[in-house]
C-alpha cells in the first residue's frame, strides 16, 4: 500500500472518529470556532505522528526485547502524556501568546483516546517508520476534517429554528452520525 493510499484510507475510509469512535469528545469540543478547531488540529497532529513513531521505537527496542509486551498500553500513555508535555512546553518557550491560546486544550489533547490508539494500531499491524507518519498524519487529518465539518455545521445550526433540547450537543452528535453513514460511503474507495 502506497503511503498516498494509507492518508487517503485513514482520512476517508477509516476515519477514527467515525468508524472508531476514537477522539469524539475532543472533536465536539473543538468544533465551537474556526480558530479552535485549527488549533486543536494542529497540536493533534503533531502529538499522534511523534507519540506514535516513539511508541513502536519504544515497543520495538525496549517491551519485546525485554518480553514486556504487556506493559504496552501502560508505557504507550505514558509516552503519549510525556510528548504532550514536551510539545506544551516547547510552545511555552517558543512563544507566550500561542501557549496561552494552546493551554486550554491541553485537557482535550491529553484525554484523546484516538492518540493512543494510532499507536497501538501501529505497533499491531508492524508499520515502519514511513507508514506510522503517513497513518498517523491521515488520522489527525481526518480527525480535522471531521471537526472542520462540524464547525460548518454548527454554525448552520446556529440560525436553524430548533428546539431548545436539540441545541448544542445533541444536535452536534446527530450531525455526527449522519456524517459517519455520510463516510461509509468511501468504503469501496481503498
Amino acid at each position: 500500500m502506497t503511503y498516498i493510499s494509507i492518508i487517503i484510507a485513514a482520512v476517508l475510509v477509516n476515519n477514527m472518529v467515525l468508524t472508531q469512535i476514537f477522539g469524539v469528545n475532543p472533536a465536539v469540543a473543538s468544533s465551537k470556532d474556526l480558530e479552535s478547531t485549527i488549533t486543536m488540529g494542529l497540536s493533534i497532529t503533531f502529538v499522534t505522528v511523534i507519540s506514535s513513531i516513539v511508541s513502536k521505537i519504544f515497543y520495538d527496542y525496549v517491551l519485546l526485547k525485554f518480553n514486556l509486551e504487556y506493559l504496552k498500553i501502560l508505557s504507550f500513555v505514558i509516552i503519549v502524556v510525556l510528548v504532550i508535555e514536551i510539545f506544551y512546553s516547547l510552545v511555552a518557550v517558543t512563544s507566550k501568546k500561542e501557549y496561552e491560546d494552546i493551554k486550554s486544550y491541553l485537557p482535550s489533547v491529553t484525554a484523546n483516546s484516538m492518540i493512543l490508539g494510532v499507536a497501538l494500531i501501529v505497533v499491531s499491524n508492524n508499520y515502519n517508520i514511513l507508514s506510522i507518519i503517513a497513518y498517523a498524519f491521515g488520522v489527525s487529518l481526518g480527525f480535522v476534517l471531521v471537526t472542520l465539518l462540524l464547525n460548518a455545521i454548527n454554525e448552520k445550526y446556529k440560525y436553524a429554528n430548533l428546539p431548545r433540547h436539540f441545541l448544542e450537543k445533541p444536535i452536534t452528535l446527530f450531525a455526527l452520525g449522519l456524517m459517519a453513514l455520510a463516510f461509509y460511503g468511501f468504503k469501496g474507495l481503498i
